[in-house]
């Protein structure tokens, strides 16, 4: 549906500031090298040393952003050619001998080591290692820098990987698909972007909203990271996933925000509410630029501002659903006025910072031969590195639950503190859900009828 044709050679040269990049830049981490991103996969299949470096060579061909590295002067990325002749090594571990705890002991300890040494600057920032663990029975933990990688492309790594496995194990030459439009493409498209939102971004900046009050700046530079986690019952979750989203026309991602919101509310008793969303940032801003095969970091990072002046769920979901509905380019415009343009100077440091990460139960097909497992590998960054916000809120879908997890700094908030409000959390998810089901009919709302120009009021007006 592009009316260019993309390239296929090997990327060469400097990237633009992208606005993610910026903000990785900004936040002054104690240890820039270690920040990665993680995931493991179960491989019911034996490959060859030589397959496994022909695979992952094959991979490092395709997509260019791997072969990044950054110039810290400058914080800017660019494409290191020698990483394209690079001897790949690919650790390998028999740990077939051990029982299953020995087992995920020796991926958690091997795993944590393994993410520690990256250098930015000169080293190739994607690494693949394996675990032999039985007959025909593997793991491979597959590490890379954040500053090459998000969620979307360890999809399209994933996605990679098993169509090289079927190759290989039909003794076929490894073939890929085609590049889509390169990450440099898009950093040149976001430098002229023409974005029109400045007021909707002045606007949501204008809140006063304050999660904790005036935090001493003594407690923010003492940095403790914290983890904390629970989940909804595998029933509850299933109709969050489903029927809950039939009674106005959500999306999940318009449900579990909209709870969030909800707990700010009564934990805080303010109404004015600001938060950090963060979205996948691939927009489709462009018929000459497709990314949507693309290796690279795109997350967008933005500030999401809703006033809750009505007590009920119903006028909370519309609200929010609406809102959602009308944020510019889903937050894109908010980093390129912020990192790009310099037009708008917003600190999210002091904001909760919200992520759904996705439906893991839908990665997999039964015909993968990879198939993505959840595991404990270590610590994905240095454990000094600051969280960039207030809170980080990560919630996903694995094993037929929805999970959430929190990191704080364990010197700004107690255990006993961030413990009541994933509880308060997931009882207001658990009334939105319940909600929804039981009511009767669906309800349009406004963003139902784009074309029209209707306003919420129009339509409740029209519908009475």
């Amino acid at each position: 549906y592009k009316s260019k044709e993309i390239s296929q050679k090997d990327c060469v040269g400097e990237i633009k500031s992208i606005p993610i990049i910026s903000w990785f830049f900004d936040q002054g981490f104690q240890n820039i090298n270690y920040y990665n991103q993680s995931v493991v996969l179960s491989v019911s299949a034996q490959v060859s040393s030589s397959g496994l470096k022909e695979m992952f060579s094959t991979l490092i061909k395709r997509h260019d952003a791997l072969r990044i590295n950054f110039d810290v002067q400058k914080n800017i990325g660019y494409y290191n050619t020698k990483h394209l002749n690079g001897e790949y090594d690919i650790p390998y571990f028999d740990i077939s001998d051990e029982g299953e705890i020995e087992q995920n002991e020796r991926i958690r300890i091997l795993g944590e080591r393994f993410k520690f040494g990256f250098d930015i600057t000169k080293d190739l920032l994607f690494k693949i290692v394996v675990f032999k663990l039985g007959e025909n029975s593997y793991k491979w933990l597959i590490i890379a820098h954040h500053l090459v990688m998000d969620g979307i492309s360890f999809r399209v790594i994933i996605s990679d990987i098993n169509a090289m496995l079927k190759q290989y194990l039909r003794n076929e030459k490894f073939k890929l698909e085609r590049k889509t439009s390169s990450y440099s493409e898009w950093s040149n498209l976001l430098q002229d972007f023409d974005c029109d939102s400045k007021s909707f971004w002045e606007e949501t900046c204008e809140s006063k909203f304050r999660f904790l009050g005036n935090v001493p700046e003594s407690r923010k530079v003492s940095f403790l990271k914290v983890k904390l986690s629970n989940f909804l019952d595998a029933e509850k979750t299933n109709l969050l996933f489903t029927k809950a989203n039939i009674a106005y026309g959500t999306k999940i991602n318009d449900l579990i925000v909209t709870a969030l919101f909800v707990t700010i509310k009564e934990l805080t008793m303010q109404r004015d509410i600001l938060i950090a969303l963060e979205g996948h940032g691939r927009e489709d801003i462009s018929k000459d630029v497709d990314i949507s095969q693309t290796v690279g970091w795109f997350t967008s990072i933005y500030p999401l501002r809703i006033i809750l002046n009505e007590d009920s769920l119903r006028e909370s979901i519309i609200k929010v659903k609406e809102k959602l509905r009308n944020v510019p380019n889903n937050g894109l415009d908010f980093g390129v006025y912020k990192y790009i343009k310099k037009e708008i100077d917003y600190d999210l440091k002091d904001l909760i910072r919200f992520n759904f990460m996705g439906d893991f139960d839908t990665d997999n097909s039964e015909s993968d031969i990879a198939k993505l497992v959840v595991q404990n590998t270590g610590n994905d960054s240095d454990k000094n590195n600051a969280l960039g916000c207030l809170m980080d809120i990560n919630c996903f879908k694995t094993q037929g639950k929805f999970f959430i997890n929190v990191i704080f700094n364990g010197n700004m908030f107690s255990r006993e503190c961030v413990k009541t409000f994933i509880e308060k959390y997931l009882q207001i998810l658990d009334e939105v859900i319940i909600h929804c089901v039981d009511k009767n009919e669906s309800e349009f709302t406004a963003s139902d009828f784009n074309e029209s120009g209707l306003s919420q009021k129009d339509l409740e007006a029209l519908f009475i």
